[in-house]
């Protein structure tokens, strides 16, 4: 079985840096996320998420029409 693992910041959270009119709301996070899937090719990832992840997740599987494989 091939996994793969990544870890990553939202834009404006963590380490990441914050610019002046940067939209940091939870849908361009989300559309944001489902980039990085599309662009990763991952059409069914195994997501686990806490904090504002959690709800970035949930919006992308929900309202991006993405796919979660568990």
């Amino acid at each position: 079985m091939l996994t793969r693992q990544e870890s990553r910041n939202h834009l404006g959270f963590g380490q990441s840096e914050q610019h002046e009119g940067q939209d940091l709301s939870l849908a361009a996070h989300s559309r944001n996320f489902a980039q990085l899937l599309d662009h990763w090719g991952l059409s069914r990832p195994s997501v686990v998420a806490h904090d504002i992840g959690g709800a970035v997740a949930l919006r992308t599987l929900l309202l991006e029409e993405r796919n979660s494989g568990t």
